[in-house]
């Protein structure tokens, strides 16, 4: 009986750590990773501002080849959309980007949404810094907001 008291104890101690946690943590993240690149802005901007490129570098091809990727609308210009659904829920799970904001050679921004297996939105985008005309700078970005679990 005294163990089922101590262990009742830790699981409470550990829910109130959790909650307090939540109350004064983030509400919200920034992802972002960079990688120079060795060619223009052009070159690199070509590749990830038109979704129907994706295909050609995109990790998540690799990871499950029976998804399924969709685009609709004038491929890279605001208000185009990639939709996607998974071959295998749990590696790629179900959703679609709308293309938010572009400056050609310069950033395309996109709202990101999943909604399978779980449901969660963001914002994220590629952005170029031009470091010499034969060399950039790629930024990959993601922001959202985080629920009280998160």
């Amino acid at each position: 009986m005294k163990i089922l008291k101590v262990l009742l104890g830790i699981v409470v101690i550990v829910l109130l750590i959790g909650l307090v946690l939540s109350l004064v943590g983030p509400k919200n993240y920034k992802v972002e990773r960079s990688k120079v690149i060795d060619a223009p802005a052009s070159i690199v901007f070509n590749q990830f501002g038109k979704f129907s490129h994706w295909d050609a570098w995109s990790p998540w091809k690799e990871k499950d080849p029976s998804a399924q990727y969709k685009v609709e609308g004038e491929d890279g210009t605001v208000g185009a959309k990639y939709s996607w659904f998974g071959g295998q829920p749990d590696i790629t799970g179900t959703g679609s980007m709308v293309i938010t904001e572009v400056l050609p050679n310069q950033k395309m921004i996109y709202d990101l949404a999943f909604t399978e297996p779980w449901e969660s939105q963001s914002q994220g985008g590629f952005s170029i810094e031009v470091l010499d005309p034969n060399k950039c700078k790629l930024t990959w970005m993601d922001a959202g907001d985080l629920d009280w679990l998160g």
